[in-house]
């Protein structure tokens, strides 16, 4: 099974945990900004990432989104996992990102059935719930600063990759921090100007990340 690749951690299955994957695996190709779930559906199963990116994110009640975190390739959805073992409905909104997104979706059963027979399965929800952990509590930390643009410079840190480069549009982190592209995009043009970031075509890259961070 050619995805199982992206989740290194999933390597030491049983080949008949593999026959179960590949049996009832349910591949999904979403298009860019792709409404996948609503707030409140029943889903009944989880999402594995093997491309793209999908977002996690809540609305107010005047309908700003407020980004909970991002799935990419080789990561798994806990809140899906957790209504998988709950049985509740899934509590947020999930949108493929601007290039759309990859992967398979295992039902409840077939995920139960894993999780209680394969320690490596038990082991990578263990895995994924901590990240969520560290994930909601950096996603805490963020929400009680009180300028934007100290969270802006949170959110950018927090999104980088080992390079610096963070991907998306202006708009991706307006979402992210529940507020409006052009006030994104001004406070950008200020950390470029303090020579913090460089901007470029759908990415951004950390030249500083020291003063970035003193910046959050």
């Amino acid at each position: 099974m050619e995805d199982l690749a992206h989740f290194p951690r999933l390597d030491s299955v049983s080949a008949a945990a593999r026959e179960l994957m590949v049996a009832k695996r349910q591949p999904f190709l979403f298009e860019p900004r792709k409404t996948i779930i609503c707030c409140g559906e029943t889903i009944g199963g989880t999402y594995f990432v093997t491309k793209g990116r999908l977002r996690a994110f809540i609305q107010d009640a005047d309908g700003r989104e407020k980004t909970l975190y991002h799935l990419e390739g080789g990561q798994c959805c806990i809140l899906a996992i957790n209504c998988t073992f709950s049985g509740v409905v899934y509590p947020a909104w999930v949108a493929s990102g601007e290039e759309g997104a990859e992967g398979f979706f295992l039902p409840a059963s077939a995920y139960k059935q894993l999780f209680e027979t394969e320690p490596a399965v038990r082991d990578f929800t263990i895995s994924v719930l901590t990240t969520w952990i560290y994930d909601l509590m950096t996603w805490v930390e963020g929400a009680s600063l009180g300028s934007v643009a100290a969270r802006l410079a949170h959110v950018l840190v927090r999104r980088s990759n080992s390079d610096g480069v963070i991907t998306g549009t202006h708009q991706d982190l307006a979402s992210d921090l529940g507020t409006a592209r052009e006030v994104v995009s001004r406070h950008l043009k200020e950390f470029e100007a303090a020579g913090m970031i460089q901007r470029g075509r759908r990415q951004l890259r950390i030249l500083d990340r020291g003063r970035l961070l003193a910046a959050s």
